[in-house]
């Protein structure tokens, strides 16, 4: 590391002190094929505004806009209710923790959920937590976050709520951690592509290489999205990269 690559580390520090752990959200197999994806047309995503106030940051990009996204899952139902109830949570965050998580919500429709003044390309806050990507930190000022409804890697007491064919069962690969997740709902796969390439479409810096799973930033820490989603994210970015037409 150069002298200059060491003081703009040092500002960053100073001006941007490292995130707090970020904890789970939850509040108390049809595989996607390349063909589905060469199909699919880029559209504004649906987005619905809820009567909720999140705090709110701007990103420090050099466009203020994300330059990458980094993929959740809720630890939650997936339903419509359920997405919103997230959103009520999130609301709620400074009371239970000393701060705020915020990043657009997903349900199972595929759906967008934020507070009702919140605008995707240029507002965020804490979603990343301690966490990392070549070389850049302070993450959730830098790449949009999205939450996707899901109870993701299934333990005793969350097994019980997804059904037998919602679930996938991974052996340790690439980011996944081994063991039984619940899958990601075909539309959410779907409008998870579709955000991809909006934000490639409309945010200046944006890069497929900088699509990531909660994780491969924080790996000693989180297992989003692990097998919910039905490839690895190295897989997803390749997918991404080979059949985007911008």
């Amino acid at each position: 590391m150069d002298l200059l690559e060491r003081i703009i580390a040092l500002l960053e520090r100073i001006f941007f002190p490292v995130e707090k752990p970020r904890p789970n959200t939850a509040p108390h197999e049809p595989v996607i094929t390349p063909s589905e994806i060469k199909e699919h047309i880029v559209l504004l995503p649906e987005v619905t505004k809820l009567n909720v106030n999140w705090q709110k940051k701007k990103f420090i990009t050099p466009s203020k806009m994300p330059i990458g996204l980094i993929v959740h899952y809720t630890v939650s139902g997936k339903t419509e209710l359920a997405a919103k109830n997230v959103a009520g949570y999130f609301a709620g965050t400074p009371k239970s923790l000393g701060y705020q998580l915020a990043c657009p919500i997903m349900s199972e429709s595929g759906k967008l959920y934020v507070s009702k003044d919140w605008d995707i390309l240029k507002d965020c806050n804490n979603n990343a937590g301690p966490s990392s990507w070549k070389g850049m930190t302070n993450l959730s000022q830098r790449f949009m976050g999205i939450e996707i409804c899901n109870w993701g890697l299934l333990d005793n007491k969350t097994t019980k709520f997804v059904a037998e064919k919602d679930k996938r069962v991974s052996t340790q690969r690439d980011n996944i951690k081994a063991g039984t997740y619940e899958k990601y709902t075909h539309k959410q796969e779907l409008a998870l592509i579709n955000l991809c390439f909006y934000l490639r479409k409309t945010c200046p810096g944006f890069k497929f290489e900088n699509v990531v799973g909660h994780d491969e930033i924080a790996p000693n820490r989180k297992s989003d999205p692990g097998a919910s989603l039905s490839m690895t994210m190295p897989q997803f970015r390749w997918h991404l990269f080979s059949t985007y037409e911008g």
